[in-house]
């Protein structure tokens, strides 16, 4: 089974249900769940003590690579 996100599983056994899932919907609930994960690992690194620029970057840089590894 290839890596997917939460919102990806559900809206791939919705269709299978033979469910239709518009794209603004879809695309606002991918939206949601990648800022959810941006946040959750910014709250991590705050909590450990860590601040600058660089946070942002690596945040941004980890969930890319998340979408790459699919």
């Amino acid at each position: 089974m290839a890596q997917q996100t939460a919102v990806e599983y559900f809206k791939d056994e919705l269709v299978k249900k033979g469910f239709f899932i518009p794209g603004g919907i879809y695309a606002q609930a991918k939206a949601i769940e990648e800022q959810l994960i941006k946040d959750a690992m910014m709250y991590a690194l705050d909590e450990d003590g860590h601040t600058g620029e660089w946070k942002v970057k690596f945040v941004n840089d980890y969930y890319n690579n998340l979408k790459q590894t699919k």
